[in-house]
């Protein structure tokens, strides 16, 4: 008999039902509600639950992987403080962060960026095991800032997060998001200069 092995035990293939091809523990109401209501995860109790009990199972340590949590300002892990109070509440090494800083910004804290990401830093630093660098356009999509590619944008001083990486985190992952085919070179060069001056 074929199984699938899920976090809460073996179970029957028919029984698995609709799967993403990720995982997200904690969303809120966006595209995948849109497409389907029972995406909806909103419920920072019941989220956090779910992941105590992953971690009592043996979670990420067991298969030695580890699992990033992406803060991001219109989900329920909305900021640097709410990411701590998840990473602190399951207590896991193999839990960390990935840290998006755009992520971080809506258009009430967009020009108190600085400030949200020193807080970030600070409060996450040490569990961040990867960064993705983009920017943004201050055009209300929704009441959000709309993304772009490194140096796209309104962004302009990525110092800060360039800093923290040189200096804190020298091999740390990161990755350039919302670049196309076209821009993606003229975007590294951009980080990369900025790096270089840190």
């Amino acid at each position: 008999m074929k199984e699938i092995i899920t976090v809460t035990g073996r179970i029957a293939p028919e029984e698995l039902g609709f799967c993403q091809c990720h995982e997200h523990i904690a969303m809120s109401k966006g595209i995948s509600y849109q497409i389907n209501p029972a995406l909806c995860m909103d419920d920072m109790e019941k989220s956090l639950e779910e992941t105590k009990r992953f971690h009592l199972a043996g979670g990420a340590e067991q298969y030695g992987v580890t699992i990033a949590i992406e803060p991001v300002v219109k989900h329920i892990v909305y900021d640097a403080r709410r990411a701590r109070t998840v990473l602190d509440e399951i207590g896991s090494p193999n839990l960390q962060i990935l840290f998006d800083p755009v992520n971080l910004l809506n258009m009430e804290n967009v020009d108190r960026r600085e400030e949200v990401f020193a807080e970030a830093i600070e409060l996450l630093g040490k569990d961040i095991a990867m960064i993705h660098f983009k920017d943004f356009l201050r055009k209300d999509a929704g009441g959000q800032l709309a993304a772009t590619g490194a140096g796209q944008g309104g962004m302009e001083d990525y110092r800060t997060i360039l800093r923290f990486a040189k200096q804190e985190k020298p091999y740390i992952f990161a990755t350039l998001e919302n670049t196309t085919p076209e821009n993606a070179v003229e975007c590294l060069n951009y980080l990369k200069k900025q790096y270089d001056e840190c």
